[in-house]
């Protein structure tokens, strides 16, 4: 009975996320005011990235994304979607010069941590409501393990949108500057 119970939870969660992962799609051509889908993959070609994009697309990774019976998981995947549409709209992709000069020169770490710094600021900026959103996805995806927060200064560091607090923990326990 046990795991029977265990298979029909797994399976809603799957079930939930599909339907996630559609409606982020709708929400994501609505915002970027072009056609995007949104598709839901078993594996991250980036290890734990709980979701990336190109310039027309939004993968969301299931094993990445936690249990979305759990409210705040829904909460912080919105995030992800923001987030992503945030690239979708106003990072250079390939075949710009700026990402041609990245890519030649090994800095696609480097960019892509001041690239979600700059346009997450940009998507508060322009619409002041996703500041909650965007605070759960960095707290379930970046602050949630606390083996992140002494490492994660590089990361939080730029987005002021953060609160306070919770910028000055991870600025004080940066150890390895």
């Amino acid at each position: 009975v046990g795991n029977w119970r265990k298979s029909v939870a797994l399976e809603r969660n799957r079930e939930r996320m599909i339907r996630l992962t559609q409606v982020a799609g709708k929400f994501a051509t609505t915002l970027a005011l072009k056609p995007v889908s949104a598709h839901l993959v078993d594996e991250a070609p980036f290890g734990e990235t709980p979701a990336w994009s190109d310039s027309e697309n939004i993968w969301f990774s299931a094993p990445n994304l936690g249990d979305v019976t759990d409210e705040n998981v829904v909460i912080s995947t919105k995030g992800l979607t923001l987030h992503e549409i945030s690239h979708i709209m106003w990072t250079p992709r390939s075949g710009s010069n700026l990402a041609k000069y990245v890519q030649k020169n090994g800095l696609f770490q480097a960019f892509n941590a001041l690239e979600d710094m700059r346009i997450e600021m940009a998507m508060v900026t322009k619409f002041p409501t996703t500041v909650d959103w965007l605070t759960a996805m960095i707290a379930q995806h970046l602050l949630a393990q606390p083996e992140q927060v002494p490492v994660s200064f590089p990361l939080i560091h730029g987005r002021k949108y953060l609160p306070k607090d919770i910028r000055k923990i991870v600025k004080e326990s940066y150890t390895d500057q």
